[in-house]
C-alpha cells in the first residue's frame, strides 16, 4: 500500500509542475477500496502519457501467469490476432455444476470488445474492453506491453476505451475507467 501512496505523490509532484492544458481531456479513474484501504485516483490521461514516458520497464519478457501456465506477450498477440479475425462470437460460457458455488462465466468478442461478466469464487467480474486498446497495449517490441501506445489509445478514445469492475464477496472493489469527469462519482 505505502507504494502505492508513492505512485500518487510522484503523480500530484508532476501534475503540480506540468502546464497540460487539462479543460476538456478526457480522464483515467482508478478506485480500489478494500478492508483496509480505499484508493481514488483521477488522471488527466495527458498527465498519465507523460508519466508512462518515466516509467521504465523490465529487460525481462513480460509474462501473464494464470494458474501454472504462462503466457508470454508474443503469445498474447498470436491468440489476439486469432480472435480478431473470427468477428463477434461466444468465446466461452463456464459454468460451475457445485452446490457451494463456482465460476459463472461469459466471454465474449462482440464488435471489437472483449466482454468478460460473470462470477468467478467470490468475485463478480465486468470487464468491456475495446479491441483497439488491446491492439495499442499489444503493439509493443518482442516480449513488451507499449503502455505508451495504450495511453495514446484511451486518450483518443476516452469513454469508447471500456472499463474493468471487479467486486469481491468480502466488500473489495476494483475499477479502473475512463470519462470527461474530474471525479471518480
Amino acid at each position: 500500500m505505502k507504494k502505492t501512496i508513492h505512485i500518487i505523490l510522484v503523480f500530484l509532484m508532476i501534475s503540480a509542475m506540468s502546464s497540460f492544458t487539462l479543460a476538456d481531456s478526457a480522464w483515467l479513474h482508478v478506485n480500489v477500496d478494500d478492508d483496509e484501504d480505499q484508493i481514488n485516483i483521477n488522471l488527466p490521461i495527458v498527465l498519465a502519457e507523460a508519466v508512462v514516458t518515466l516509467v521504465e520497464l523490465s529487460d525481462e519478457p513480460t509474462v501473464i501467469k494464470i494458474e501454472d501456465q504462462e503466457i508470454t506477450v508474443p503469445e498474447m498477440r498470436e491468440i489476439w490476432e486469432v480472435l480478431k479475425s473470427e468477428g463477434s462470437f461466444t468465446l466461452a460460457t463456464i459454468r460451475s455444476k457445485s452446490e457451494s458455488g463456482g465460476d459463472n462465466i461469459d466471454i465474449n468478442f462482440e464488435n471489437n470488445r472483449l466482454l468478460i461478466t460473470g462470477e468467478t469464487g467470490d468475485e463478480e467480474i465486468d470487464i468491456n474492453i475495446s479491441g483497439a486498446l488491446i491492439d495499442a497495449l499489444l503493439s509493443g517490441e518482442e516480449d513488451n506491453f507499449n503502455l505508451e501506445a495504450c495511453i495514446q489509445e484511451l486518450k483518443l478514445m476516452g469513454t469508447d476505451a471500456g472499463y474493468v469492475h471487479i467486486k469481491g464477496n468480502d466488500g473489495d472493489t476494483v475499477r479502473l475507467w475512463v470519462d470527461n469527469n474530474r471525479s471518480a462519482e
